[in-house]
């Protein structure tokens, strides 16, 4: 048996680059290849896990990467004009609301940003009737939103967000602060592997 085929069968913990210096328990390093590095931890308990901690590219970590997006998005930005006016037009003339959906996320380092969507559900203002979860089946998309959703035209306000460095092209997703549970220490994604799988 391979050591990567044994590597294959440990669960994996999120990207966290800095576990090691930060995780309570004792850990101790069980195998690991050129992609992963499988952990074992025992807590206070005397209770143990295994799992794997995958390190990050270089390349997602130096100023080089956000000059780069930041020039892809700036040389897109003619064409994705007209989109935006579309968009917006399109949620306004199908919903009274706001056009946009502002949210604060958490991103590089747990540092807190607002998030910069087109709007595609209608405003809940009773927060025991919001959904924790949206779906097609809750029924509070607005007309355009389910279509949006689809083709993913509600994330385009995110290149905003790139160029204040807030986030990246492609990376993990952003997640809201109650269901944060790990520290990135690379800007989080418009787009990802996520985003991608929902997708399909």
């Amino acid at each position: 048996m391979s050591a990567d085929s044994g590597l294959s069968r440990i669960p994996e913990a999120d990207i966290v680059p800095g576990l090691l210096e930060s995780h309570q328990g004792k850990l101790g390093i069980v195998r690991t290849n050129a992609h992963a590095t499988s952990l074992k931890t025992s807590g206070g308990q005397g209770s143990a896990s295994s799992f794997l901690v995958r390190t990050l590219s270089p390349w997602n970590r130096p100023i080089g990467k956000h000059l780069f997006d930041g020039a892809c998005v700036m040389c897109s930005l003619p064409e994705f004009v007209p989109a935006f006016m579309i968009i917006g037009l399109a949620v306004r003339l199908t919903f009274r609301g706001p056009v946009l959906f502002v949210q604060q996320r958490i991103g590089r380092n747990g540092r807190a940003f607002i998030i910069v969507k087109f709007r595609t559900m209608r405003v809940c203002r009773s927060v025991a009737n919001r959904p924790a979860v949206t779906r097609s089946g809750n029924q509070l998309f607005t007309p355009v939103g389910p279509f949006l959703r689809r083709w993913k035209l509600d994330e385009l306000p995110q290149l905003f967000n790139e160029l204040r460095g807030d986030m990246c092209l492609i990376g993990p997703s952003p997640k809201l602060p109650e269901h944060q549970t790990s520290l990135y220490y690379c800007r989080l994604g418009i787009t990802g592997a996520a985003t991608t799988a929902l997708a399909l």
